[in-house]
């Protein structure tokens, strides 16, 4: 058995400041009281500037947040390619424009003045939230996959490790969430493993295929079927299969870690028919 003190119960977390950037939703509030205000006052055209001004800032806002998200994404894998969204830039040039804006129509200043509220804004918003990541992070070609193979792999993994852990929380049993907890840390460990060294890909993409898929549908079943069929029985065969896919996950990561290839694949196959009996596979 391996030891679950060895085991990562949780996945890598995003940077603490993922929350999103504060600023950019607290500094244009101002333009929002001010919109009130005129509404009261009878306002209407300043009303739509200052909204207007307003709306401009929160999309920035949005938008670096969403960029913030991307980069904490990329930073926490190995392997991955840069956004396809470049969201960063964009709320960048969001907020440069907004300044812009403000100073020219709201506050009264010249062009070169505006333009200069402009230029502080776009500086700013980059020196303090950075840019969006450039580049492909590491190189896969001496594995013989490409980044984005790997990534897909990884990303299918984990949100299939995502679901087991989601049903996990509606099972009553303490025995059997502990037992589910404990096989999501074991496919979690298998993922990092191939993140850590992506010449197994091959191998142990099948095994994912078959075990991880295999876990997350009769979990996500079993938990289903069993807010309705408290029975017994149900309860028996699904602890059987679950101390079988425990147990080969096992021995699934202490041959990755030991680097040995012997017997997966008919390990493999007596899995696969024993999901096939209970109607899994």
């Amino acid at each position: 058995m391996t030891d679950t003190g060895d085991l990562k119960l949780n996945r890598r977390k995003p940077a603490p400041w993922v929350s999103g950037p504060l600023l950019m939703y607290v500094l244009p509030m101002p333009l929002a009281v001010a919109a009130v205000l005129d509404l009261v006052k009878g306002n209407p055209g300043k009303l739509v500037l200052d909204a207007a001004m307003f709306g401009l800032f929160m999309l920035a806002a949005a938008l670096a947040h969403k960029g913030i998200k991307q980069e904490a994404g990329y930073l926490a894998k190995r392997f991955a390619t840069r956004p396809k969204f470049p969201a960063k830039f964009l709320a960048g040039l969001l907020t440069g424009a907004g300044c812009f804006l403000t100073a020219l129509l709201l506050a009264g200043y010249n062009l070169p003045a505006s333009g200069g509220f402009a230029a502080g804004g776009l500086i700013g918003f980059f020196l303090f939230y950075g840019f969006d990541p450039m580049g492909k992070k590491a190189s896969l070609e001496t594995y013989g996959y490409t980044v984005e193979e790997i990534g897909a792999a990884v990303d299918e993994a984990n949100a299939k490790i995502d679901a087991i852990r989601a049903a996990r929380n509606k099972i009553r049993s303490l025995e059997l969430k502990e037992r589910i907890t404990r096989i999501a840390a074991l496919a979690w460990n298998i993922v990092d493993e191939v993140e850590r060294n992506p010449r197994d890909l091959a191998r142990t993409r099948k095994f994912l295929e078959v075990y991880l898929d295999g876990a997350q549908r009769v979990t996500v079943e079993y938990a289903k079927a069993h807010a309705n069929d408290k029975s017994e029985e149900l309860e028996e065969r699904f602890r059987k299969l679950a101390v079988t896919i425990e147990g080969t996950f096992e021995e699934q990561l202490r041959k990755m870690r030991d680097d040995d290839k012997m017997d997966l694949d008919v390990q493999i196959e007596v899995l696969s028919t024993q999901l096939e009996e209970e109607g899994v596979a």
